[in-house]
């Protein structure tokens, strides 16, 4: 297994958008008598590193990934109401190194299922696990 004439090792860049959005139940449970709203956290991953892999056989390649980057993320905003009360949590961006590692399946060339957990620690820690399936052509 020659992993440079296979031709998929070698550097790896992605670029990853999320928006998550925000569970309040919890806090609703402990607060009944307020009311909460709130938006979504929104989340740029853009990640570089190293991609190893093997052709396995004619139609099965691995690979794995290891890459490093930034975190680019913004909290929502958050107001709080109830009882005359009202306060209003202004929304926070975070900037911050991270890392993450990842593993994919190729099979007949065209068919891919690509695993990656990213991780960062800023402000608070923030970890993605995405699960990704798709087609090349």
């Amino acid at each position: 297994m020659n992993l440079s004439q296979d031709g998929i090792s070698g550097w790896f860049t992605t670029i990853e958008y999320s928006q998550n959005s925000v569970n309040l139940d919890a806090v609703k449970g402990l607060f009944p008598q307020y009311e909460f709203e709130t938006g979504n956290w929104t989340n740029w991953w853009i990640m570089s590193g190293m991609r190893l892999g093997a052709r396995l056989s004619s139609g099965l390649e691995l690979a794995g990934t290891a890459q490093m980057g930034a975190l680019f993320s913004s909290s929502p905003t958050l107001t709080v109401t109830g009882n005359g009360y009202k306060e209003i949590v202004a929304a926070w961006t975070q900037n911050g190194f991270a890392f993450g590692f990842g593993a994919e399946c190729i099979v007949e060339e065209h068919f891919i299922i690509f695993a990656r957990f990213a991780n960062s620690e800023a402000k608070v820690s923030i970890s993605q696990l995405t699960l990704t399936g798709g087609y090349q052509f």
